[in-house]
């Protein structure tokens, strides 16, 4: 499968983890879901219907048992993943170009039905008599997508809940401010003369501002007094982790963005970042 997107509603959960909520991943397994249709930007498709006879789901353990660790953003099945047999005399399934993975129908967990969607890299029609199989390593959950703005350990992070894992809020995220635009890996090139300023992970911290899939900051920021003249801030990152002025950057924020606008500080000018200045998305 190759990724398409995060399903809206499951963006919406990984949303609120700033505002101190977690992530948690069914306990009962994961469903595989085929589809006749791409998704669209709303994460919407045609699920496989009755005309092909004998469809269901897949179904895939959600732990490591079902699923590899996660590396440059792409994940992949440690058990084989099988459809149930074509239960037609003489007609073929749809064709399935597109699926998707999330909680199974019926499933007490939170998360939705849809949480990853792909398009797949081959399309399938089952004969009848046979059945679609996939075998180790060949279902592949990738986070590609060029327009999210998060670093490869945090998109392994959300790749892990497939795993069975929890992805659980730090007490606090620390807001840093670059001097480079970022790249994918979330280089800012932080200046490390100011430190990171904690914005509490509580409810209503970030709110959605009537965007969809974003958040913003809720509350006015403000950095310490600048200590001298500042490289000119073009960017910044959100971190898991603190950072006292003068370290060195050791980790990769979770979310990263360019400014809104290019801006110099000089020596004990005070950074203020209004309500709403900092948006994050998925």
């Amino acid at each position: 499968m190759s990724y398409e997107g995060i399903h809206p509603q499951f963006a919406e959960l990984l949303l609120e983890i700033p505002n101190g909520k977690s992530v948690q991943a069914p306990t009962d397994g994961w469903n595989v879901r085929l589809y006749s249709q791409l998704f669209n930007d709303a994460g919407v498709s045609v699920e496989l219907s009755s005309t092909s006879a004998g469809y269901a789901p897949g179904e895939i353990l959600s732990s490591p048992l079902g699923f590899n660790n996660p590396g440059g953003r792409v994940i992949d099945n440690a058990a084989p993943i099988l459809f149930p047999i074509n239960s037609s005399v003489d007609t073929p399934w749809e064709t399935a170009i597109a699926a998707a993975i999330g909680k199974k129908t019926g499933s007490a967990s939170v998360l939705p039905e849809v949480c990853f969607f792909g398009k797949l890299d081959t399309g399938w029609s089952v004969a009848p008599g046979n059945r679609l199989r996939y075998p180790l390593n060949r279902f592949k959950v990738r986070m590609f997508a060029a327009e999210t703005a998060i670093s490869e350990e945090f998109a392994n992070s959300i790749l892990r809940i497939l795993q069975g894992a929890a992805l659980n809020p730090p007490n606090s995220f620390y807001l840093g401010l670059g001097s480079e635009v970022p790249n994918n890996t979330g280089e800012i090139s932080e200046i490390t003369a100011l430190p990171r300023i904690p914005i509490p992970c509580a409810d209503g911290a970030w709110v959605s501002g009537g965007a969809v899939r974003e958040r913003q900051n809720a509350n006015v920021l403000e950095f310490p007094e600048a200590p001298a003249n500042l490289p000119k801030v073009k960017s910044f990152g959100l971190y898991a982790e603190p950072r006292v002025a003068g370290a060195t950057e050791v980790s990769k924020p979770w979310w990263f963005g360019k400014s809104a606008a290019d801006k110099v500080y000089y020596e004990e000018d005070v950074i203020v970042v209004l309500s709403g200045g900092i948006v994050i998305g998925l």
